[in-house]
């Protein structure tokens, strides 16, 4: 073996050479006609359960109607909020649960004033500017008072006055989910 720059190898003439190039283009040719063969393989499969994916001749399929129900169930959670208040949030069904939690944390106004009226308060930007909730351009930067409300030593109250000083708190609205028993999808793939 003849050592270059680290790299051993075992090629001592041209004659060797050529033949490991010959060798290389013929693996890469082999390698590139099972690649070739594996997309064509993909692109059968892939037609096959296109068909199985459809629900009705009007080509609807089955992530459409999983959507569809998932927003009609959400729409029925909104709907009949007042079910799910108190505790439990949640009901039990046989299939599932349906329910409702708390949303993410937003920033939001205090009565009818918007934020592009906060903003154009010179006062109220000053306070905000001091506090490092505005971003350099004029714009309010949420993420950073969502950070500071969430990692509050001080009771989150001393926060919200803050933000009560500039017309703004942090409000989380309920949100309607639902998820289905995983014991039902281990069923449904044993029927299939």
């Amino acid at each position: 073996m003849t050592k270059t720059k680290g790299i051993q190898t075992s090629i001592k003439d041209m004659d060797e050479a050529d033949d490991v190039l010959r060798e290389i283009s013929e693996l890469q040719h082999r390698q590139q006609e099972v690649e070739n063969w594996v997309t064509e393989e993909e692109q059968a499969i892939r037609e096959k359960a296109k068909g199985k994916l459809l629900l009705n001749k009007n080509g609807e399929t089955v992530a459409d109607r999983i959507a569809k129900l998932s927003a009609d169930l959400l729409g029925f959670v909104e709907q009949n909020a007042d079910m799910f208040k108190g505790e439990p949030r949640r009901r039990e069904l046989a299939h599932g649960t349906i329910g409702i939690r708390l949303g993410m944390h937003q920033v939001a106004t205090v009565g009818k004033i918007t934020l592009k009226a906060i903003m154009n308060a010179e006062a109220m930007v000053k306070r905000l500017r001091a506090w490092g909730w505005i971003k350099e351009t004029p714009s309010l930067d949420k993420a950073k008072i969502l950070e500071t409300y969430k990692s509050s030593d001080r009771v989150a109250s001393s926060v919200l006055t803050r933000l009560r000083q500039v017309s703004l708190t942090v409000k989380q609205d309920d949100e309607p989910w639902f998820e289905t028993r995983e014991a039902d999808l281990e069923a449904g793939r044993a029927a299939a």
